[in-house]
């Protein structure tokens, strides 16, 4: 939290998350432009387990994701400078109403090929369906 100097997060290797474990864990990391793989894909509605935790991160170009949270508010809140997030999960998963405020209005997500158009439709995904595309392979 907090860390300036801090260019790439590490991979987060924990796929089942305890509450608040991962609240502001990079927040205000003004250096970070990329973030490891994070493999959580249980406990995801944990209270606030990963509320704020890349708030901040001025710098933050691009993110992946096993899976979110209805537990990840303000994820990404002032990250203007995102080009990517991109997410495993094939169905997508529900989501807080800030968790992908603060992306750069021109955000691409990546899914599955598979999800795509249920990404598109989901509450709260569907605000940046014109940005939801499938994964590069």
């Amino acid at each position: 939290n907090g860390c300036t100097g801090l260019t790439a997060a590490p991979a987060l290797p924990a796929t089942t998350l305890a509450p608040s474990c991962y609240s502001n864990m990079f927040n205000g990391c003004t250096g970070l432009t990329a973030a490891g793989y994070i493999a959580a894909t249980t406990s995801l509605t944990q209270s606030n387990c990963m509320t704020s935790m890349f708030a901040g991160c001025t710098h933050l170009e691009t993110t992946h994701f096993a899976s979110l949270g209805s537990a990840s508010a303000n994820i990404f809140k002032n990250n203007a400078a995102a080009v990517s997030l991109t997410i495993d999960a094939t169905t997508p998963p529900t989501i807080a109403s800030t968790t992908l405020t603060g992306l750069k209005a021109t955000c691409k997500i990546f899914v599955p090929a598979s999800a795509v158009s249920a990404y598109k439709s989901k509450q709260y995904w569907s605000a940046r369906s014109s940005y939801i595309e499938a994964m590069p392979s």
